[in-house]
């Protein structure tokens, strides 16, 4: 005697003696999806890696990104450098003329006496971020002079 699914009230598969079940019987409606099923889980066995053309055409397209990025950051990090160092250059005249007005004198070409004052610069006189130099006056202009990158 063969036992085979059937349906019982609830709707759940249960085992039941089926006298006419034979080995030469056609399979049932679930077999023939479970067998539809397993086909196509093997078939994308098969099919679930990249190809080599694949990985190279990805390769290549974030290379040509990288050749457009890089240089832009490159040209980027010089502008920020030298309109760091313009602002440096535009607040030491700046406190050089605030020195002249509070103190009647300009002050050093070397900075020296504007640099010991913490009221001018707390953190100190700040270097050129373009060559690291150190800014200097010119002693008629009272200017900060040589750094027109």
């Amino acid at each position: 005697m063969r036992l085979s699914r059937g349906r019982g009230g609830s709707g759940h598969g249960h085992l039941l003696p089926n006298a006419a079940a034979t080995p030469d019987s056609q399979p049932t409606c679930r077999h023939k999806e479970l067998n539809v099923l397993l086909t196509r889980m093997n078939r994308r066995k098969g099919q679930g890696g990249f190809t080599l053309l694949e990985l190279l055409i990805v390769v290549v397209i974030l290379g040509i990104l990288a050749a457009i990025i890089i240089p832009r950051f490159t040209v980027s990090a010089a502008e920020a450098k030298k309109n760091a160092c313009a602002q440096n250059v535009a607040n030491i005249n700046t406190q050089t003329e605030r020195w002249y007005f509070e103190k009647g004198s300009w002050p050093a070409t070397n900075l020296a006496d504007i640099a010991a004052d913490a009221d001018f610069f707390p953190d100190g006189i700040p270097t050129c971020p373009v060559d690291g130099s150190a800014y200097a006056l010119d002693g008629t202009t009272h200017r900060v002079t040589g750094h027109s990158h």
